[in-house]
This record gives C-alpha cells, structure tokens and sequence, in this order.
C-alpha cells in the first residue's frame, strides 16, 4: 500500500514537473511571427519561405503603384502588432516611413532586428549620374527600384528575410 502512494506522489510529481515544460514547448511552436511588406510581391516571397511560421500582411495590393499607396490608419495597426517589416527600398515605398514612426514599434524601426529592406544587397541599375533635379521627371536618385521583378533577385531578397523553409533563423 505504501508503495502505490510513493508510486503516485512520484507520477504527479513527474507530470507536475514536466507539464511546464511541455506547455512552453507547445506555446513557442505555435507562435507565428507576423510580418508585414509593403507590397504583395514581398508577402508572396516571405510566405513561399516563411511557411507555416508565419503570418503576412501586405500594406498595398498589386494593382496599386507602389511608388502613390495612400497611408492608412488600418496601416498603423498592422504595423503596431508586426514582428517584423519587409519593404522594397529605394524610396520607392518611402511612405511607410511615418507609419511606422506612428506605429511605435521599436521592432520594425531601422536597424531594429524586424526591419528588412530588401534592396540592401542588390546590384542596381540605372542610378543617376551628376545632379538630379524634378524638371528630370520621374527619377530615381539610388536606381531602378523594381529590382524585386527579376527572379533571381528573388534568392537574395529572401536571404535577406532570414527565413528557410522550416527553419527561422531570424527569430
């Protein structure tokens, strides 16, 4: 008899030791990491990598022109919530700039670990030489920003995003 209580104090305190544990393994598979790119290009890119690990908004549609997306409140709420964000560069979606100061969230701010601008690394083309001015029309001081259009640019703007199919190295 008094084998079969020690039996049973032992097996509750095994469960009760290990339940924390099991509990915090569940909860950390579970958590997606939820980012949010300035474009549908960009959250098709970290979907077909990120997988199941995570959750993706994209702030404008494609049928908009990514260089005239009209801030929104809505913008700011996603961002506020964003483990991380994903922009093309190049100023061309500059306008994600104050949302993301209005956003306050010091995770997806420049320099932060969640903020990724995916022209960093890309061999650019048709940057301006000499001076620039607005009588030049639509120029693009650091080049051609829809460096995202060529496929194989693909690899290093999802390299850049630090994802692998099971595996997140960012997070």
């Amino acid at each position: 008899m008094k084998n079969v209580f020690i039996l049973k104090k032992l097996t509750w305190l095994i469960i009760l030791y290990f339940i924390p544990i099991l509990w915090t393994e569940v909860f950390l598979a579970a958590k997606e990491i939820f980012v949010v790119t300035t474009t549908e290009d960009l959250a098709d890119l970290v979907k077909a990598v990120g997988g199941d690990k995570v959750k993706v908004v994209s702030l404008s549609y494609g049928y908009q022109d990514p260089h005239l997306v009209e801030p929104r409140p809505s913008m700011v709420v996603h961002l506020k919530k964003a483990d991380m964000l994903v922009k093309i560069g190049m100023d061309l979606d500059i306008w994600v700039d104050s949302l993301v100061a209005a956003s306050r969230n010091s995770k997806i701010v420049y320099g932060a670990k969640g903020y990724v601008d995916a022209s960093v690394g890309i061999y650019r083309l048709e940057v301006p030489q000499g001076k620039v001015d607005a009588s030049m029309g639509d120029i693009h001081i650091y080049g051609n920003p829809h460096y995202w259009l060529d496929p194989e640019n693909a690899k290093i703007i999802t390299n850049k995003v630090g994802f692998s199919p099971n595996i997140c190295r960012r997070y």
